[in-house]
């Protein structure tokens, strides 16, 4: 990807790193140094073109008036990775989420980020500043994203399906650590779980599951055989197969999901050998 920023700094270093809708890669950039004043490339949410290439359209990037503030207090808008995120109903409805140092929530329209402008909504969404990597999901009940607000804390909130979509508080739970949460689901609706590893130096080493409506715990650790050493922060789960992952210092752990069959791999079947079958002879018409 040959681009870089215009002025010094402003690298794209957010947790979770580049994002893409299939065509298009998404990134954030954090802050810059010695712009005057003048717009370079920091503090922003951009979008390549196929190529991949950089128009420099308002269509292509989007900026928050603050930007210079937020350069000079090293508030990175940068500070996590964009998310891209579906909202049936909302207008708009194809929509990217921010989440930086500036404890700050930012919904952008897809398919016109809008240049230096304000962003479609935004909210204060934590008391920390939000260096993570944050998953999306969608229950019964909403779309939803959920975030590491701190040390000690995961939260999530709704985005509502209005015009415009407005960001909504869902849930908040204690759990000390500095990894990132994802989510699984039965069908991508139901029984969604975000789980969680209370990871580094500020957690106890296990995965934590919360119901992603309400933010009940639903998976407390397991006991003495489910300790993860050497965890680490940033670090996030996959699941796959009806089982959970997540790859520690020299190691990898596997979780059963609860009430989840994976899909079992087909077995191939011999295909029967084609019997040969003799050419009838052919018979002579006797001539009249």
């Amino acid at each position: 990807m040959a681009w870089a920023t215009d002025a010094i700094g402003g690298a794209i270093w957010g947790v979770g790193g580049v994002a893409s809708d299939g065509s298009n890669p998404f990134v954030t950039t954090g802050n810059t140094f010695d712009t005057l004043g003048n717009w370079g490339g920091g503090e922003a949410v951009i979008r390549f073109q196929p190529g991949p290439i950089f128009t420099g359209s308002s269509s292509d990037y989007w900026v928050p008036l603050n930007w210079l503030t937020l350069d000079t207090q090293d508030k990175d808008v940068g500070g996590c990775g964009p998310l891209l995120v579906d909202v049936p109903g909302a207008m708009p409805s194809r929509l990217v989420v921010a989440l930086g140092k500036d404890r700050n929530a930012y919904l952008l329209d897809r398919d016109n980020l809008g240049g230096i402008s304000t962003p479609v909504a935004s909210a204060q969404v934590s008391n920390s500043d939000i260096v993570q990597a944050a998953v999306t999901y969608r229950t019964k009940q909403g779309t939803y994203v959920a975030f590491r607000a701190s040390s000690t804390t995961i939260s999530a909130f709704r985005i509502t399906a209005t015009n415009p979509p407005a960001i909504v508080n869902a849930w908040s739970a204690t759990q000390p650590g500095r990894a990132a949460p994802f989510a699984t689901s039965t069908d991508a609706t139901n029984t969604v779980i975000v789980w969680v590893v209370g990871a580094d130096v500020d957690g106890d080493q296990r995965l934590h599951g919360f119901d992603g409506d309400t933010g009940n715990v639903v998976y407390a650790g397991g006991g003495p055989d489910e300790l993860l050493s050497g965890s680490r922060r940033f670090n996030t789960g996959i699941a796959a197969r009806g089982r959970i992952y997540l790859a520690n210092d020299y190691k990898v752990y596997s979780f059963a999901l609860p009430g989840i069959v994976p899909t079992p791999t087909p077995t191939p079947r011999p295909r029967p050998t084609p019997r040969h079958r003799p050419t009838p002879p052919v018979r002579p018409i006797p001539l009249r």
